[in-house]
């Protein structure tokens, strides 16, 4: 299944973006003014949610303080760009936003949350989130409470990496990576594709998922070998990595981010399964990033 939107989850999912009226524009020319700013329902939302986020990872002045120093990069001896220190809760509470979502069990040591979330009609999921010393571990349970089967497939956390990269949308293809046949290899270096129902992006398709099933994007030609998506810090001197056990599709999007985006496969009634993700902060020593991922996820995949 397939939806145009980027940080909902759900049975699918794709991108859009909006445009500016030219129209407005000139009758601004023409006055001299600006134009009036209005909050708009989702500035209400994003404003809203951001509160949360700093609550729990420590932006309000009573941090959980170790969970707030891992997802700044104090380990590295070298501060991380801000935007990391949102990367694993924003996708999270973004991507669950249309549904139902309650904090559990905040560890009062910041190196743990416990998420559980309703996915209508009957879909319950926990989301366990552990920090370590350079990684997020998530782990997940699904399950389907209700008498009918339902079609939950896939979602997207989306993670932004235009601060980490320091480059923009035309160019951050550069400093982002999967591995293929050739070794690791930079999305701009991928074969690519341009015609698509949505325009934009690249879609790298794993092994055994049906190419009709994924982001309605560009596809790419070229097939990941592994589970792996990241991309390397503007110094060059970190790598940021995600994977995760059963992924849908790898993903360059529209808004200086990547995906790796989890499979569920639909649920039958009373079906419960289990998904695992990592998130890894590390030196840039993609030997190091592979013997970790091969250590989690073991060397077939």
């Amino acid at each position: 299944m397939r939806d145009p939107t980027d940080s909902e989850m759900s049975r699918s999912a794709g991108e859009t973006s909006g445009a500016s009226s030219g129209e407005s524009e000139d009758a601004s020319a023409e006055t001299g003014a600006p134009l009036p700013q209005t909050e708009s329902a989702t500035d209400r939302i994003s404003e809203s949610v951001q509160n949360v986020i700093k609550a729990v990872v420590g932006s309000n002045r009573k941090p959980p303080r170790l969970f707030k120093t891992l997802l700044n990069g104090s380990f590295l001896g070298h501060p991380l760009h801000p935007v990391l220190t949102d990367v694993p809760i924003t996708a999270w509470l973004i991507a669950a936003i249309f549904d139902i979502i309650w904090l559990i069990n905040p560890d009062s040591k910041g190196k743990s949350l416990l998420l559980r979330t309703i996915v209508e009609p009957n879909i319950e999921i926990w989301h366990d989130i552990q920090a370590g010393m350079d990684e997020v571990t998530f782990r997940l349970r699904c399950e389907n409470q209700g008498q009918q089967p339902v079609d939950v497939e896939w979602f997207q956390p989306c993670m932004r990496v235009k601060q980490f990269t320091g480059l923009n949308q035309s160019n951050y293809i550069s400093r982002c990576f999967i591995f293929t046949e050739s070794g690791l290899t930079t999305l701009d270096r991928t074969r690519r594709t341009e015609e698509a129902r949505y325009r934009g992006g690249q879609v790298y398709v794993p092994k055994g998922i049906d190419e009709n099933d994924v982001n309605p994007r560009p596809l790419s030609p070229d097939r990941p070998v592994n589970n792996l998506i990241g991309c390397f810090s503007a110094d060059g001197k970190y790598l940021l990595g995600n994977a995760w056990d059963k992924p849908q599709e790898l993903f360059q999007g529209v808004i200086v981010c990547i995906h790796n985006d989890p499979r569920i496969g639909g649920l039958k009634p009373g079906e419960v399964k289990k998904l695992f993700g990592k998130l890894y902060f590390l030196k840039n020593e993609p030997q190091e990033l592979l013997r970790r991922y091969e250590r989690d996820f073991g060397k077939q995949n």
